[in-house]
């Protein structure tokens, strides 16, 4: 057999990780082998070595602190290093293990790399090689443990975002075929499970008069990597209709390459609905403005006046010579005492409550409209 059953590129010690140092629990029954190993693994590189001489001791210890990694004898006894292993992944604790034994048997290395070992070790042969060979192999599977941490929590991520968002939320391939989407899509299309959308395009939801401009929108913001508000209207399950306002973007691989699209579809029925009551109110409200006999006319904070009803013209004064001007140099209300009227316009934009105001009103032609 050779040095190691793992074969492992050579490296140099200055390939060590050299952040903080990693954190070995190295576990051997043999306490002169702990000792002298220790200082020489250390030499390696940035490692900090405890050491125990069984895997009882050694799960005391690591119920005390956290290892980056476990270096385990085969032979020892009570529980050997394989039943060692063995308890750890049962337990789900996926701390990057290695065998590192003078039993050199092809078929121990595959029983350890099936268990889920990380490597497998001979102590065997000239120590360089053999310190050289497995403390490359730590540095390689902490390496490997942080980036797939690192997935998992990505993942993680997107899994909470995608479970708690109260949006739809639909991943879909370059064609607009659905590979995953979120609770709330289901909720609000009706269907019972994934299963039912998964590998459907999602163009099938969009009522056709809406689909053709969808697939434009589909193919800008694959050249200009995001849309945003997009309203479309949507059909559910059971045939309901609905508004929908889309944002999307698009979705890219490990090297960045495009390879689908993350789209987020907001529910704005009721909103919609909102806002034609509120337009249908404002034109009921211009229209009894526009109609009133009396003269109506809105002013900003600053006294300017914004707008005035068709009753203004009766003055002979168009609404382009009334509207953008203060109120006081208004045609209509010259005369007026300023002061007075300053202060009763102040008083309204403090929020007091006014009597009744008896104000004269001129006409183009001079005459006063008015008490």
């Amino acid at each position: 057999m050779t040095q190691s059953a793992v074969v492992y590129p050579k490296t140099d010690s200055a390939e060590t990780i050299k952040k903080a140092p990693i954190l070995v629990l190295h576990v051997d029954d043999d306490a002169s082998f702990l000792k002298t190993a220790k200082p020489i693994l250390e030499m390696q590189g940035a490692f900090k070595v405890d050491t125990a001489s069984s895997a009882e001791e050694a799960i005391e210890k690591m119920k005390q602190k956290t290892y980056d990694a476990i270096v385990c004898d085969y032979v020892m006894p009570g529980k050997d290093g394989l039943q060692f292993l063995k308890e750890l992944r049962q337990k789900d604790n996926r701390v990057p293990f290695f065998i590192f034994t003078g039993k050199g048997r092809e078929d121990l290395a595959i029983k350890a790399l099936n268990l889920g070992a990380d490597g497998y070790f001979s102590k065997i042969g000239h120590p360089e090689t053999v310190y050289g060979e497995l403390a490359h192999g730590i540095c390689q599977g902490v390496e490997r443990k942080k980036a797939e941490m690192e997935i998992w929590r990505r993942e993680e991520r997107l899994r909470a975002i995608l479970a708690s968002s109260p949006d739809v939320i639909i991943i879909s391939d370059l064609n607009g075929n659905i590979v995953d989407c979120n609770d709330a899509t289901l909720r609000l299309s009706g269907h019972s499970s994934k299963e039912e959308l998964l590998g459907k395009s999602s163009f099938e939801f969009i009522v056709e008069k809406d689909r053709e401009r969808a697939m434009q929108s589909l193919k800008k913001a694959l050249e200009q990597k995001t849309m945003k508000n997009i309203e479309y209207t949507l059909r559910k399950k059971n045939g309901e209709e609905y508004i929908g306002e889309l944002s999307a973007s698009i979705l890219k691989d490990s090297v960045g390459k495009p390879v689908g699209f993350v789209g987020v579809i907001r529910d704005i029925t009721e909103r919609k609905k909102t806002e034609e009551a509120l337009k249908e109110s404002e034109e009921r409200y211009r229209s009894m403005v526009e109609q009133a006999p009396d003269l109506i006319v809105t002013l900003d904070e600053k006294g300017i006046v914004t707008s005035c009803n068709s009753a203004a013209e009766d003055s002979g004064y168009s609404k382009e010579e009334i509207i953008g001007k203060h109120f006081l140099e208004s045609p209509l209300t010259r005369g007026i005492d300023a002061t007075y009227a300053q202060e009763l316009f102040n008083s309204i934009f403090e929020g007091k409550a006014l009597e009744p105001i008896e104000v004269a009103w001129y006409h183009k032609d001079g005459t006063s409209r008015g008490p």
